[in-house]
């Protein structure tokens, strides 16, 4: 929430305004702590619980849109909704025109022994706007605690932390099918075939045949004598 006792009148300079402030004075003080749980609602329960707390964020919406604070009546106790029409007027003072839910986790919902109370936890995201600007604040935890009023589950305090909050995160998106780069393929370099060179043939030279002289004849002279020498 946003505490207003701590400026001036609620100042909303963009200058002056930080996010991460506590969110909003939606939600009343800090108030009492919440009833000894011991179990988690069963589903029925859980439901119920949950739509009387978004309900009551709903109806501070209305009011301040249409400036009818006793909007907000409808799920709180009376103690609770004079501090919500409290912190509700001072934004309409300082020229709030609307705010609004940007995003809510829900938490565990506990029930005390006896049934008649029990805590729900949220984180919530709010936006406020308003004449000098608008302003998304970041997530904090609430809180809340119900009682049975007649029957009828309201709220009766709600306690805020600047608690880290489960809010989800963004995951890398993955690659639709078939993007994927396919892999490169590496040629192997095949090794390259030596040739062996082939033995040359070497012409062996032949005896040259002699003609041997006949029975009888003269052996023919040596060449470069006569045959009369």
């Amino acid at each position: 929430m946003l505490q207003m006792g701590k400026t001036p009148r609620y100042q909303f300079g963009m200058a002056g305004l930080r996010r991460g402030l506590v969110v909003l004075g939606l939600f009343g003080a800090f108030v009492g702590a919440a009833a000894h749980t011991v179990a988690v609602a069963d589903d029925n329960l859980n439901m119920t619980l949950q739509q009387v707390v978004q309900h009551s964020n709903d109806l501070q919406v209305q009011a301040i849109e249409s400036r009818n604070l006793s909007l907000a009546a409808d799920g709180l106790t009376d103690d609770y909704f004079k501090q919500v029409t409290a912190n509700l007027q001072d934004m309409v003072d300082s020229k709030v025109y609307a705010i609004s839910v940007l995003q809510v986790v829900w938490g565990p919902v506990t029930v005390a022994v006896d049934g008649a109370s029990a805590t729900v936890t949220t984180y919530e995201a709010w936006r406020i706007n308003s004449e000098a600007g608008s302003i998304d604040y970041d997530p904090v935890q609430n809180d809340y605690t119900l009682v049975l009023d007649n029957g009828t589950w309201k709220i009766k305090s709600d306690a805020q932390s600047t608690a880290p909050s489960p809010l989800p995160t963004s995951l890398p998106t993955p690659l639709p099918a078939g993007s994927l780069p396919s892999p490169t393929l590496t040629s192997t370099p095949q090794a390259t075939p030596i040739s062996t060179p082939e033995p040359t043939a070497t012409s062996v030279p032949q005896p040259t045949a002699t003609s041997e002289p006949a029975p009888g004849e003269p052996e023919a002279p040596p060449p470069g004598e006569d045959a009369g020498g």
